[in-house]
């Protein structure tokens, strides 16, 4: 049975930190939007057959014109306007997608660095078992800290993971888990953490540490740097 794999990308972040006026999947990296250079990731996973990029409403009109020329000839896609945050962005996607596939993959437009196998790996094991999400080990030394700011305790980083995006979920799972933090007033900063107050095993795929996000103006910088060192590479 072929799986039908689709992909969500919340991308109407405002970028505040950033300090670009003007919505953070706008600004550009080596010369193209971070959302195109995520785009460009995401189609380059073949078995990915639907795209839904929900964009700050006021950018929808911009946004399709930048990725017009990269989606030409490639997965069925629409860009729509996003939600008042992420998960409501992502609930969002979950609804244009509908029950067009089996698994839905949603990925962070503001993570332009993912390479394709990392989407792809997430992808299949989903679909193989349920939930995904890529992560990478802590390695700095964790504190808890009280209201005070005064250590409480060292956690164990053996077992402290970051998560990342790319996350991938079967469809239906990761819907009734939107649909179950609607009813509730439930919010949460990743769709793993929907699934898993679902009672959903979610397995993690080893990340990639260049996967960063781009938060602030020395994201830019770290980034512009690694997509010229790959460029000099081939």
């Amino acid at each position: 049975m072929i799986t039908r794999i689709g992909a969500i990308v919340p991308a109407a972040g405002r970028g505040e930190r950033l300090g670009a006026g003007r919505p953070k999947a706008l600004v550009e990296i080596e010369g193209a939007p971070i959302l195109v250079h995520t785009v460009r990731a995401i189609r380059s996973v073949p078995e990915i057959g639907r795209l839904v990029i929900l964009v700050e409403p006021e950018a929808v009109e911009r946004a399709r014109q930048v990725l017009a020329p990269e989606l030409r000839g490639g997965p069925e896609w629409q860009c729509a306007g996003g939600g008042a945050d992420r998960q409501e962005s992502v609930w969002r996607g979950l609804q244009i997608l509908g029950g067009a596939v089996d698994v839905a993959v949603v990925h962070d437009a503001a993570r332009p660095l993912v390479s394709p196998a990392l989407i792809a790996e997430c992808a299949r094991v989903a679909a193989e078992r349920g939930a995904a999400i890529a992560a990478v080990p802590v390695t700095d030394t964790v504190k808890e800290l009280d209201a005070e700011g005064c250590v409480v305790q060292t956690l164990d980083r053996t077992r402290l993971w970051c998560a990342q995006t790319p996350q991938a979920f079967r469809f239906a799972l990761l819907q009734r888990a939107h649909e179950r933090a609607l009813r509730e007033g439930w919010r949460a900063t990743d769709d793993a953490a929907l699934v898993e107050r679902d009672g959903v095993r979610v397995w993690v795929v080893l990340g990639e540490r260049a996967n960063l996000k781009i938060t602030a103006p020395e994201d830019l910088a770290w980034a512009a740097w690694w997509l010229r060192s790959r460029r000099d590479l081939r």
